[in-house]
């Protein structure tokens, strides 16, 4: 097959679309257009095609991962996610999290810790709900214990579980309700906010009914 025709197209950021003799077309970065010298008049023929192609995929899904992570910081599983969501191949995308890793624009480890500190700070959490909100996002479980086990170490889990503690009983003094009701509830939610028992029983010892 044969390139007749090559197209600007007026779009953010421009692209190039090439026509093949056969109707066929591809949309490509300027990039992708100057690396294979492309221009009206070229055999093209199925495997070069494909190689272009390619070559775009990668392009375009470095682009995207950039741009996804000026907002914020994410995980590489974040990363290959939105890149899928975006069309990319799934081999692309888990290459294009990888190449990001080697030059540390993408780092789990940070990005876990920074997300552990956001919710210890906003909300209060135990290690069993930060070990799965981690894992949601894409973090290997033994990065996420690592972190855990460095920011929220016995005496910062204690401390953490009495100020949830005590922002829900202050919460729960306009109630009226008897102390062991309310112990339950508070009991309650630091289970659910990952607390262990024991870190549970503990807090509730220190508390004022």
């Amino acid at each position: 097959m044969q390139i007749v025709r090559l197209e600007r197209r007026r779009t953010r950021p421009p692209r190039i679309r090439v026509h093949r003799d056969d109707g066929t077309t591809l949309e490509v970065s300027d990039e992708v257009a100057s690396k294979f010298r492309l221009s009206a008049g070229d055999d093209v023929d199925e495997r070069r095609w494909e190689e272009i192609r390619e070559a775009h995929q990668r392009i375009e899904a470095r682009r995207l991962a950039i741009g996804y992570l000026s907002y914020r910081p994410r995980s590489s599983q974040e990363v290959v996610r939105h890149l899928v969501g975006k069309k990319v191949p799934p081999e692309i995308a888990e290459a294009t999290a990888e190449r990001l890793r080697g030059l540390k624009m993408i780092d789990d480890a940070s990005f876990a810790r920074m997300y552990v500190r956001d919710r210890l700070r906003r909300a209060g959490a135990g290690p069993a709900l930060l070990r799965e909100l981690l894992v949601r996002k894409g973090i290997a479980r033994r990065v996420a214990e690592t972190v855990i086990d460095e920011l929220l170490p016995g005496d910062e889990q204690r401390a953490a579980a009495l100020r949830v503690a005590k922002q829900r009983l202050q919460r729960l003094s306009s109630r009226r309700e008897s102390p062991e009701r309310s112990r339950q509830r508070i009991y309650d939610l630091l289970l659910r906010r990952g607390f262990t028992g024991e870190v549970a029983r503990g807090t509730l010892r220190q508390l004022k009914f």
